[in-house]
Order: structure tokens, then C-alpha cells, then sequence
């Protein structure tokens, strides 16, 4: 019989050994909190179970296939790229300025970006658009054929980015949702280190935020699907600010963290760059989520940025 799990003894963020227990047999697996960095994360993993269910769909995606997600997408023009295409394109005018300006570069200067875990490559289409030398990796298959199929221009690839040698070096590396999808997190960091340019880089990130609001709602409801930013068996791991300036300041070369901060998902230069496929049309409801989020500082997204 195959074993389906891997115990975990050490924090995965800090590996700290002190740790309590928080919650007791939820799904397959118990849910337990760091003493010393607060992280909250499966014990033991779902290994197998997460090879297994990314073998069968081709995905990794929490929310279901990259099939299902385009198919939401068709109602909205996805594939003459309107709408959803105009929206990357207004965030990543914004966060391609932030880049430039905090690198020192000139408006007209050409950066050299890796976006990790690009799906179906529209931020990758967005940057390419403003004259950027752009690429994006992920390892949803279906994501990639879907992009290329769409644009086949489109410079994005499937491929583990553990495994990849000769890319690089970049200006920026970005990756959006991919960090809580690690079962070793601080190995992602230092191989995203690895392909960035020796100095004057940044590597940005944004993952769930374990401490938002809906993370609250989900903790406290106790038919829920999910615990907090714990979405079995993809996001084995819930983050908070503290977990992430600990990950980045492991790294051997200690960078400047220059942000790490939560903001709600339709933030304009620094979200998910559109609201979910069904509800473009931003309804008066999560309207008032957003600005509660706001107001509290408890926003969806935890975002990084760090520069070497």
C-alpha cells in the first residue's frame, strides 16, 4: 500500500519544532500552528494524494481544471481578449512603473521578467505589450495549450521551475498564487533567487492571506471546506506577514524587503488583476467585503517584494 502522507515534524517556514495543535483531523490530516512564527500548516502532508490528483486533472489549480476556468472565461470574450486582457494590461502598466521605479529604470528601459506560474499567459501577453523581454513557466498543461492555442506567440512553457538551468538572469521575477502549492517553501525562493540578475533584482510574489477576512469566516465555520488559507490538498500551508519575511530573510543573501502587506484581490496594481470569472461585474456585495478588508488591513492577498 502506497503511503499517501509525509509527516511533518519541523515548521515548514521556520522548522521550529514547537508547535500545538489547532485543529484535529480535519479531512485526512490535523491542522497545526508554529509557536514561534504563527504559521498554520497540514500534519502530516498530503503527498501523494496532491501527485495523484495533479496527475489525473493535468492542473493544479484549487478551484477546479484549467478547461473549467476558460470555459467561465468564454462569457467575457476571453478568447478576442477583451475585457479580461484590458484589465492585465491597466494592472501591469502599474506594477511595470512600481518595477522601473524602485530598479531605478527609465521609463522607456526593456526589463527582462520570468513569470512564474503564468497560466494561460496573460500577464505575460500584458508585459509583452508594453515592449517588455517577457516569459512564463507552469506546469498546468492545460493552462499552456490553452494560452499558446489563443496566442500562439505567446513566450510561456510548460516546465517544473525547481528543474529549470539555462533561463535567466532576471530583472524581475514574479509568481502570483504559486508559493502555498510548495511543500518546501524556502526551495522555491532560493531557485528563484538563483535566475535573477546578481544585483539590483526583485522577486515579487502574492499568495492567500491566512489572516483576511473570509480566512476568519472560513476558521470559525465548522462545515467548512477549508481552513483559513488551508485548501486541502493544494494549499497545505497558511501564511501570515511574519511567515513571509522569515522565508525571505533564510535566503544566504539577506535582500531588502521592501513590502510585505495584504490587500484585497481587485487591488490595481497589486491583485489577482481581475475578480472571478463569473463576477466581472463587481457586485455591491463584495464591494463591501473589499472595503471592509480594506478598512481592516485583513485584505485576500499577502504581497512580497524583495530586491537584491
Amino acid at each position: 500500500m502506497q503511503n499517501n502522507y509525509m509527516e511533518i515534524i519541523n515548521c515548514p517556514v521556520c522548522f521550529s519544532k514547537s508547535q500545538r495543535k489547532i485543529k484535529t483531523k480535519f479531512k485526512t490530516t490535523n491542522i497545526f500552528s508554529c509557536k514561534q512564527c504563527k504559521t498554520s500548516y497540514a500534519s502530516p502532508f498530503i503527498k501523494e494524494e496532491f501527485d495523484e490528483t495533479y496527475a489525473s486533472t493535468g492542473s493544479v489549480n484549487s478551484t477546479g481544471s484549467a478547461k473549467d476556468f476558460i470555459d467561465d472565461l468564454k462569457s467575457t470574450n476571453y478568447e478576442k481578449g477583451i475585457n479580461t486582457s484590458a484589465i492585465y494590461l491597466s494592472t501591469f502598466t502599474k506594477r511595470l512603473n512600481y518595477w522601473k521605479k524602485i530598479l531605478g529604470k527609465k521609463p522607456s528601459d526593456k526589463l527582462k521578467i520570468l513569470e512564474v506560474g503564468c497560466s494561460t499567459g496573460l500577464a505575460i501577453e500584458s508585459l509583452s505589450k508594453l515592449g517588455q523581454n517577457v516569459m512564463g513557466i507552469d506546469i498546468d498543461k492545460d493552462a499552456i495549450s490553452i494560452g499558446k492555442r489563443r496566442n500562439p506567440n505567446l513566450n510561456i512553457y510548460f516546465g517544473d521551475i525547481i528543474k529549470q538551468k539555462d533561463i535567466g538572469p532576471f530583472d524581475v521575477i514574479f509568481a502570483s498564487q504559486v508559493l502555498e502549492h510548495f511543500f518546501t517553501p524556502l526551495e522555491l525562493l532560493v531557485k528563484l533567487r538563483s535566475l535573477l540578475k546578481e544585483s539590483n533584482s526583485l522577486i515579487h510574489i502574492d499568495i492567500p492571506n491566512h489572516d483576511s477576512l473570509s480566512s476568519f469566516y472560513y476558521k470559525l465555520r465548522p462545515t467548512s471546506k477549508r481552513f483559513g488559507g488551508i485548501i486541502l490538498p493544494f494549499h497545505q500551508i497558511g501564511y501570515k506577514r511574519k511567515s513571509l519575511e522569515i522565508l525571505f530573510n533564510k535566503l544566504e543573501e539577506k535582500p531588502e524587503i521592501l513590502k510585505i502587506f495584504s490587500c484585497t484581490n481587485n487591488h490595481k496594481s497589486f491583485g489577482q488583476s481581475f475578480p472571478s470569472p463569473s463576477k466581472l461585474k463587481t457586485s455591491i456585495v463584495l464591494n463591501a467585503y473589499y472595503g471592509l478588508s480594506k478598512i481592516t488591513n485583513s485584505g485576500g492577498l499577502l504581497v512580497a517584494i524583495a530586491k537584491f
